[in-house]
This record gives C-alpha cells, sequence and structure tokens, in this order.
C-alpha cells in the first residue's frame, strides 16, 4: 500500500510538469493582450484629450504634446500624433489621430500571434 502512494505523488509531479508550460502560456497571454487592449484605451483617451484642447483653438504642438502626456505609460518612441487639417477657420471638423506601435514583451507570443501592427485611434471634433 505505501508503495503504491509514493508511485502516485511521482505520477502527480510528472502530470503538473506536462501542463505547466500550457498554463504558463495561457497566463503570459492574458497578461500581453491585456497590455494591448490598455494601450488601445490609452490612445483612444490621447486622441479624444487632443481632440477637446483643439477645438478651443491651441496650437498643434500644444496638442502633440497633451497627447502624449495623456499617453505617458506608453512608449514614446512608437507614438504618432497628428493633427489635421493645417489651417482652420471655426466650423472646420478638426481631427487628432494617435498611432501606437503595439510590442510584445514575450516573443513566444508574438510568434504563435504574430505582430498586432498599428493601433490607430482617431477623433474629429468642430473648431468653436
Amino acid at each position: 500500500m505505501r508503495t503504491l502512494w509514493v508511485r502516485e505523488r511521482g505520477q502527480a509531479m510528472v502530470e503538473f510538469a506536462l501542463i505547466l508550460p500550457v498554463l504558463l502560456m495561457i497566463i503570459m497571454g492574458i497578461v500581453e493582450f491585456g497590455r494591448a487592449y490598455s494601450a488601445y484605451m490609452t490612445i483612444q483617451n490621447a486622441a479624444r484629450e487632443g481632440a477637446r484642447l483643439s477645438i478651443t483653438g491651441a496650437t498643434d504642438p500644444e496638442i502633440v504634446a497633451l497627447a502624449k502626456q495623456v499617453a505617458s505609460t506608453l512608449d514614446s518612441a512608437d507614438l504618432t500624433v497628428t493633427v489635421t487639417p493645417a489651417t482652420r477657420v471655426q466650423g472646420d471638423l478638426l481631427t487628432v489621430t494617435v498611432r501606437y506601435r503595439f510590442k510584445f514583451l514575450v516573443p513566444l507570443i508574438s510568434n504563435i500571434v504574430g505582430p498586432l501592427g498599428d493601433f490607430t485611434s482617431s477623433t474629429a471634433m468642430r473648431l468653436e
């Protein structure tokens, strides 16, 4: 009876060793997609805040600075903010576009899923 108990304990360790890589992949995938969702929500907020500032008559550098400040949790080297049109008059539709290149931290996830590419969010508001 005692020998059977020791064999079962060894069997449990082997089963755990077999399932551990799958469990870790699932956890890493959840974390990475959580980061991607957070990055997307951040650039949406940055575009919205940039557009809100732009309709008050702010300059392009002020709008870009605010959008980058709102998205300060992201890597600023991979963040691009575009304000269109270049010349504005009252009543024009002004668009702020924020683009961010998302990179996975775990290379194995990017090998399985592939690159997510650029996240882009645009917000358009009428100039006051």
